[in-house]
């Protein structure tokens, strides 16, 4: 990793210049039939996230043993969810990961609820 966030640093600076930055818009209650005819009341929202700094790689094994090409880049992205009436609550977090090409950007990737694995 040639760039990258210090997780346990807290200089200003650093996180000004290496942060990802993002932009979260709610579009509200969004009603979903579920698979046994109940309805479940999901907040529909999209999120926008930059600043991820994709490098030239000479290629490899991603740790799940897929093949990257040269120039590729293995990204994850975690998010923690908390119901809105409790938000002191225990998160439940999930993640999703792909690969990127560093010679074939900008890329814009959408994703979907359903592109995330519940971690356990």
């Amino acid at each position: 990793i040639q760039h990258h966030t210090n997780v346990v640093a807290n200089d200003p600076k650093v996180r000004q210049r290496w942060a990802y930055a993002y932009d979260f818009r709610d579009y509200g209650i969004d009603p979903q039939i579920m698979y046994d005819g109940a309805v479940a009341n999901m907040r529909r929202c999209t999120f926008d996230i930059w600043n991820i700094q994709l490098m030239q790689t000479a290629g490899g094994l991603t740790p799940d043993g897929r093949m990257l090409a040269p120039g590729d880049n293995y990204v994850k992205l975690f998010i923690a969810q908390v119901p809105e009436d409790m938000p002191d609550r225990l998160p439940v977090y999930r993640v999703v990961d792909g690969v990127f090409n560093y010679e074939n950007g900008p890329h814009h990737i959408q994703l979907y609820p359903g592109d995330f694995d519940l971690l356990e």
